[in-house]
């Protein structure tokens, strides 16, 4: 699931896990996120930096492999860290 961002920069991380095989959802925040967690198999939870320090980020964080994005993170960076927490295991990258 990808939390936050605006449309350009949810429409290119989008792009970019798709074609590095993720599945994708997308949530414009908080509340949306937590309506579309019931409907669905979440593995990973994306979260925009600008919602990165927001209470729901922790508690997502206790029930999901989270990953929490600098301002600057691009689409590409996105995947590859994204890739790196599944081989991890469950944490928060930040």
């Amino acid at each position: 699931m990808l939390i936050g961002g605006d449309e350009s920069k949810q429409s290119a991380r989008k792009a970019a896990l798709q074609a590095a095989g993720f599945r994708t959802l997308l949530a414009q925040n908080m509340d949306d996120a937590w309506r579309k967690l019931d409907g669905f198999d979440i593995g990973a939870i994306v979260i925009d930096h600008a919602l990165a320090d927001h209470e729901d980020a922790k508690q997502f964080g206790h029930r999901y492999i989270t990953l929490r994005l600098q301002e600057n993170t691009s689409a590409e960076e996105t995947v590859l860290e994204l890739a790196n927490l599944f081989f991890k295991g469950p944490q928060t990258l930040q």
